[in-house]
């Protein structure tokens, strides 16, 4: 399976609920406005051993990423398309939903989706290139792509590409 992002918890239900025509005509627009809706803290265990190295805990969103965006964002400055394997990113619950786990949470929140990652980062946050990982959680609602998959535990490895394909338009100017 080929996948963009795939991501749990916090704002994720946004990738399937968005319309594709709305996605389509509005942009990151499309998301924006049903961010109120979303704002819910999420608290899941998850274990994650990516290329070895593990983190286990609490957590209110886990994404695996190869792509700049996400929800119209362009957080993702790390991304490289030459690059192997992904991005992953795990951020830690705040406990249960309430106003002010909420506002807890908008710091880091904000830092990642609209400030952006580039380095590798771990403390309040995980951010880091991976090349494989493991993921063991209960079953849970992921986005993959904007299609709402029900999983649980998994593994995920990133392969280079056997081909290279480049499109070229036939359309004058182009």
């Amino acid at each position: 399976v080929f996948t963009y992002v795939l991501a749990t918890g916090i704002f994720c239900p946004l990738g399937w609920a968005a319309p594709t025509a709305a996605k389509t005509r509005w942009h990151r627009l499309a998301y924006l406005v049903r961010v109120p809706k979303e704002y819910r803290v999420q608290d899941f265990p998850m274990r994650v051993v990516a290329d070895g190295r593990e983190y286990e805990g609490r957590y209110t969103l886990a994404m695996l990423i190869r792509s700049p965006v996400c929800f119209g964002l362009p957080f993702n400055r790390a991304y490289r398309p030459d690059q192997e394997g992904g991005h992953l990113l795990l951020v830690p619950t705040t406990g249960r939903d309430n106003l002010l786990n909420r506002i807890r949470l908008f710091g880091p929140l904000f830092r990642i989706f609209f400030v952006g990652l580039n380095a590798d980062h771990e403390g309040g946050y995980v951010w880091r290139r991976v090349r494989s990982l493991k993921i063991e959680a209960p079953t849970l609602d992921w986005c993959a792509d904007g299609e709402r998959w029900r999983m649980g535990s998994f593994e995920v490895v990133w392969r280079p590409s056997l081909a290279s394909v480049e499109v070229i338009s036939l359309k004058k100017g182009y």
